[in-house]
């Protein structure tokens, strides 16, 4: 009898335990855009595996803004946003997300989303270019030496953004291939890039594990993947 309420204390315990850690913020439970279900400020947000995200918000004059840095977990229920605010109240399901935003500027709202999905084909290509990655040089000039630094991400969700790490500035757009040999994607604003016109196309010319080399409108630009310090 008392062995049968051991077990049964140590079944209790395990319980408890599991649903206390699935209460903890971990990188795997927010990964992915994340899109209001209402009005809210926040349009989107996405969280990438490099510890960035990318914020779309829509001002009173009805203005997207777009906001990129580095985010940080806090604790089971926070995570800070470098250089926006931070989120707390956090609450994460599958296929939603909920939270409080206390922005540095003072304001505070609410917001709740549904998961978007993937939509990029899931081949060898599609993963190898989804990441967050490192403009090192433009047609042979290093990057560095001129003091600029910047940052393409793409994902599964479509997202293509370029961030202006020096004037902190980010454009969002969308991306797709153009065909199955995965030579050459298309992007644009629209959800549903139209493939065609040379301005809004991107040669891949190397895409391996650790560079990634493009030509767009006749220039050379050269990657490397984004290392979390």
């Amino acid at each position: 009898m008392k062995f049968a309420n051991v077990i049964l204390l140590l079944l209790v315990l395990l319980l408890f335990s599991c649903k206390y850690s699935s209460q903890k913020i971990v990188l795997d439970d927010v990964l992915g855009k994340w899109r209001t279900i209402r009005n809210d400020t926040i349009q989107s947000i996405e969280f990438n595996e490099s510890k960035s995200y990318i914020l779309e918000e829509k001002d009173e004059a009805g203005k997207t803004n777009v906001y990129y840095g580095d985010f940080e977990i806090i604790d089971k229920t926070s995570i800070e946003l470098v250089d926006y605010g931070t989120l707390i109240n956090f609450v994460s399901f599958s296929e939603a997300l909920d939270f409080t935003v206390k922005k540095s500027t003072g304001q505070v709202f609410e917001f709740a989303s549904e998961k978007v999905s993937e939509i990029i084909s899931q081949t060898i290509s599609s993963e190898s270019i989804c990441q967050t990655w490192k403009l090192i040089k433009v047609e042979g000039i290093v990057l560095e030496e001129v003091n600029v630094e910047s940052h393409a991400i793409f994902s599964q969700v479509g997202t293509y953004a370029v961030a202006n790490i020096t004037n902190n500035e980010c454009v969002l757009h969308n991306w797709m291939w153009k065909d199955d040999s995965e030579e050459i994607l298309c992007y644009s604003e629209s959800e549903t890039p139209e493939c065609g016109d040379p301005k809004s196309e991107i040669k891949i010319l190397k895409l391996e594990e650790d560079t990634l080399a493009i030509t767009h409108m006749n220039k050379l630009f050269e990657m490397i993947p984004l290392v979390e310090e």
